[in-house]
């Protein structure tokens, strides 16, 4: 009797916990097919509309299948707030590990010294990146420099228009943006240097959104010099042609630098920020003057403005650091260049005034405005017909200069496999969907707003048998190059 009721009792517990664990998991643990239906169809749609479109957007690329395999892992339930080694939570040695790797890599990746240079890899992006920088190295209403958004530069910079506030940056801080040559395009040093003299800024930003050419480093540490402030380079869409050598290495000349990591580094979404350490020079006296970067900075992102890590996202991140290492891919940023520079001789052929007349990195900035052309209905006409493209303009929807031109970028095409030949086929449907705007613009003047362009855009492409025929083209020729890691 005792063993049977022993026996009853263990049955009875045994099946209270399958009961727990069904109860607990029923339903909650099933793939996103059957899970979430509705989701699961968006995302199958969204697979079939980047396989069938080409992509030019310079700040988009593609992730190899290891990285998103890495940001699919279990590295997503752990919660880290804190660094390697010194967490508020228990449990974090294989988080510390990763973590410690991915800094290690990217250290390595950019040739750096650990004792010159320290590296955070929590921030969750590159435009809070920058702002924890600002904030770091910084008190309410000191003093930044950074290139006009009006002339490619990055929001995240901090930017003003006219006594527009455009971002937190010129909310909390003082912001004087520099800008380009009109008629070369290309960054005006000598203006530069004439304002900081007499605006005095702490921060002087280097790096641009939209910029295709070199940024001279060298003379922006000068400058910085002359004035005691500090360089701050975000290498934002280019930091795979730096890591490569293909572009200057600025950390020669940086206090300060910050990455993308999910444009040419082919991570996910993240940012990396490398900051100066140790001996910075010695005093009268002969004492070591040491950077005073390192606390700030950390500081800054945990616990000033993030809370924990995104463990997932640097294990990605890891991966992506990793295969930027790798032969392969120097020739995939040599033919991202030599992409580039195909989209401009194409272009230029074809007549076409390109800002700066070249380019040495990954983006071509196209002018239509001279062509009579708007560049907001081309983008919603060449949307129509499979290709994605990018024009800049204030938040506030406002154009500028750089917003008559379209910004064609070849990181994420050259992923897939385009080479020269390619981009010259792309050059050419984006020269006839060009024409055929301006001439369905002269019968019938387009609407313009986004929203109106956007239908208007529609219904020319189902009744224009020119457009058709493109559109048909375009979805031919993508078929050819396979999105990675779908």
């Amino acid at each position: 009797m005792i063993v049977g009721r022993a026996f009853k009792q263990t049955c009875k517990l045994f099946n209270q916990q399958q009961a727990r664990i069904v109860f607990a998991t029923q339903g909650l643990n099933q793939g996103i097919k059957e899970a979430d239906p509705q989701l699961n169809e968006i995302i199958q749609k969204e697979i079939q509309r980047q396989k069938s479109t080409i992509n030019l957007i310079p700040s988009e690329n593609y992730t190899s299948l290891s990285a998103k395999q890495a940001v699919g892992s279990i590295m997503n339930s752990k919660y880290s707030e804190g660094l390697p080694l010194n967490r508020y939570y228990g449990g974090n040695q294989f988080i510390d590990k990763m973590e410690i790797l991915c800094q290690n890599r990217a250290l390595e990746l950019f040739g750096l010294n650990p004792s010159e240079w320290g590296i955070n890899v929590q921030a969750h992006s590159l435009t809070p990146a920058n702002f924890h920088v600002l904030t770091g190295l910084l008190q309410n209403h000191d003093r930044v420099m950074s290139l006009s958004i009006e002339h490619g530069g990055h929001l995240s910079h901090g930017q003003n228009f006219k006594r527009e506030k455009l971002s937190a940056g010129s909310v909390y801080f003082e912001i004087l943006n520099y800008g380009i040559n009109e008629k070369s395009g290309l960054i005006d040093y000598d203006k530069l240097e004439e304002q900081s003299k007499y605006f005095l800024p702490k921060v002087i930003f280097g790096g641009a959104d939209l910029y295709s050419r070199k940024i001279d480093y060298e003379r922006l540490r000068k400058i910085c010099d002359s004035i005691g402030a500090t360089l701050v380079v975000d290498l934002g869409q280019v930091s795979g042609l730096v890591a490569t050598k293909i572009l200057p290495d600025p950390f020669k000349y940086a206090d300060i630098v910050t990455s993308a990591t999910h444009k040419s580094l082919r991570g996910p979404r993240g940012a990396l920020v490398f900051y100066k350490q140790g001996v910075k020079g010695v005093d009268k006296k002969g004492n070591e003057i040491k950077y005073d970067f390192k606390n700030k900075i950390e500081n800054a992102i945990f616990p000033g403005s993030q809370g924990g890590p995104h463990n997932h996202t640097i294990a990605g991140i890891a991966v992506a650091l990793k295969e930027a290492q790798q032969q392969n891919f120097k020739e995939y940023q040599q033919q991202v260049v030599k992409n580039a520079q195909a989209l401009f001789q194409s272009f230029s052929q074809k007549q076409y005034n390109i800002l700066t007349n070249g380019t040495e990195n990954h983006l071509v900035l196209v002018d239509f405005k001279s062509k009579g052309i708007n560049t907001l209905q081309l983008i919603h006409l060449l949307e129509q017909v499979h290709i994605d493209t990018y024009r800049s303009t204030l938040p506030n929807g406002k154009e500028t200069f750089i917003s008559s031109f379209l910004a064609l970028g070849t990181h994420p095409m050259t992923t897939r496999g385009c080479t020269e030949n390619d981009f010259k086929t792309i050059a050419e449907f984006i020269d006839r969907g060009a024409l055929l705007l301006k001439e369905l613009s002269t019968k019938q003047p387009a609407p313009t707003s986004a929203q109106e362009i956007q239908k208007w855009a529609e219904q020319n492409v189902q009744s224009n048998s020119s457009l058709q025929k493109l559109q048909q083209e375009a979805a031919s020729f993508v078929k050819q190059f396979e999105v990675p890691s779908i």
